[in-house]
Formats: C-alpha cells, structure tokens, sequence
C-alpha cells in the first residue's frame, strides 16, 4: 500500500499497489494501469539530483528500445516529480537466481544470461545511456525467461548510487559513468554467477575492496571453478581489469565473445532473437542466440502479452502435432 507521502494514484491512471524497490534515483512500485487493465511498474523519480536532471533521465531510458531491456510504457511528471511506467518482471534476479542455486550457475547458463545482459547494456550505450548502478539485481527475467536490464542510474551524479563493490575503479574515484564502467560491473557479476563469489573477495571475507587492494589481482574464474574455459577466463580478466582501456570495447563485444563460447558453432554476427519473436529455421541454421525450438511465438511486454493481429487468428483443426 502507498504511504502517506505516496499517492495512490499517479496521472489518474496508475494505482500504486506495492513497493518492490528503493534507491538513490527513487521508488519503484508494482502498480495497475486501470485503462489498459494490466500490472505495470512505476518508478518515482524524486531522488538524488534536481528535477530537470530526473527529467532527462526519463526521457533517455524511455528511448532504449531492445529485448534485453525493461521496456518503458509511459513518461509523465505527477506533482511536479517525474515517473516512469515499465513492464512489470516476476522473474528472478541473477542475484535471486544465484543464491536459489546455491551460489553459482552453469556455465553456459552464465554465458547466455551475461551476454543477454550486454545485449541489453549495448543497446543501452548506443543510446547514450550508461546504467552506471550495475549489480546483480540489475538484471532480471521476464516470466518468458528473458533477461533484460533494469534499474538505470543516474550516470551524472556526483555521488555513484548502488552497491560500491560493483564500480569501476576509475568510478569510484569520482569520474564519470561511462560504459566501460558497465562492462567492468557486468564483469563482476559473470565472475559471481561462475564461481560464487565476488572476484576482489579472498575467501571467508565480504570485503571485496579490502581483498582486492591487499592481495593483487583476481585469480582465474577457472582456479575456483572446473570447467571454465580459458576464453572465459581472459574475457571475464579483461572485463574487470583496472585500466578501462584494456576492458572489452563495448556490450557487443561481450555478448559475440560469449555466444562463441558458450555455443561454438552458433553465429555471434547474427542479431538476438527477440523475446516473443516467431524462431524459422534459417534462424536455428544462422545460430542466431536465443533461438530455440518451441519459442512462443506471441510477443510480451514484461508478463503482460501483447498481440498482433495474426496472433488472434481462429484456431486450426485439430490434427497430428506439428514443430515449432
């Protein structure tokens, strides 16, 4: 329920039903949009930074567009505070995801999820928007089982929001967010899901900044976990290394690296299959990431379905079960 502060109704359409998260950039809600009859997320913008500055956020996440990223539905200002109205996801974290496996996942698990994550910061960067808050609560599945980006920070704030074990050194010296500061969170966070723990954390300490200024550099993911490949470790290395120079160039650089670890054979030049997107099989032949049989092949905002015009098409007879 929203509190005395927290109105119950934002632009006479969206009714604040529970808060789900906080942060420096605001609240965010699971709300009901009582037009379009379906559950929706509403971020209030009323956090660190002047309302012109939340504007301009707004607006700039609103015009990320890519299956990899929490789509927005709808901007508007309420009592002069912006909002933002995304789909809303019931999937897990990979934070809530790793610690539901008991600390680490598969590693070709890893790879397909961390290259969704920089498809989706990718599309991001090419925007202009740099997360600049990355931890592994920044990204989350969709009830299809895409994972897409969420909760962008303000890239501009003097003081960096989020979790501090997750910013790029050069970050945390107060420059500004930049994508190579997203590679090197996101680097963090496939380092995590592969062996269970945080690279700058020497075992039995949660001090990652500690560790990591007193004992050198992160060891391999392959020294704490059998099975990662050596590509794997120079990747992960380079995504989490000092000098941002040396990090991979980009989110598509990281998710070309990964297809062709995870899946050899699999194309990485082809574009990700979007969620929803009806999978042929030149699309199985090109290895285009995300295909696979029996993809559904009606689209989604978050977990609210949104149909075409030939998705409400009258049910064929029934007859022998035909493939995907």
């Amino acid at each position: 329920m929203s509190d005395a502060t927290t109105p119950a109704l934002i632009a006479d359409r969206y009714r604040l039903e529970e808060r789900i998260g906080a942060g420096p950039v605001g609240e965010v809600w699971r709300g009901y949009d009582t037009r379009a009859d379906w559950v929706v997320a509403v971020k209030l913008l009323r956090g660190a930074g002047t309302p012109e500055l939340l504007r301009q956020h707004a607006q700039a996440v609103a015009k990320v567009i890519h299956p990899n990223v929490a789509m927005v539905l709808d901007v508007g200002e309420h009592d002069g505070a912006p909002f933002l109205v995304m789909e809303h996801l019931t999937g897990p974290s990979l934070g809530e995801e790793r610690q539901a496996a008991g600390g680490a996942l598969g590693v070709v698990e890893t790879c397909d999820l961390v290259a969704q994550a920089a498809a989706g910061l990718d599309a991001a960067h090419r925007a202009g928007v740099v997360h600049g808050e990355i931890d592994p609560d920044s990204f989350r599945r969709a009830g299809s089982g895409v994972l897409k980006v969420v909760g962008f920070g303000l890239g501009g704030a003097a003081t960096p929001g989020g979790d501090p074990r997750y910013l790029a050194p050069e970050r945390a010296a107060g420059a500004e967010a930049r994508p190579a500061g997203d590679v090197y969170a996101l680097g963090c966070v496939c380092y995590e899901l592969l062996c269970g723990r945080h690279p700058f954390e020497a075992a039995g300490t949660e001090d990652a900044s500690a560790a990591g200024a007193a004992g050198g550099g992160p060891v391999p993911p392959s020294a704490l976990r059998a099975g990662v490949p050596a590509e794997l470790d120079r990747l992960v290395l380079a995504m989490i290394a000092e000098d941002p120079a040396r990090r991979p160039a980009g989110g598509e650089t990281v998710r070309r690296a990964l297809v062709n670890i995870a899946h050899p054979r699999a194309n990485p030049d082809a574009p990700a299959a979007p969620a929803g997107m009806p999978v042929t099989g030149a699309m199985l032949r090109e290895g285009v990431p995300g295909a696979s049989r029996g993809a559904s092949p009606v689209a989604r905002a978050g977990d609210t379905a949104v149909y075409q015009a030939g998705d409400l098409a009258p049910e064929a007879p029934r007859g022998p079960a035909r493939g995907g």
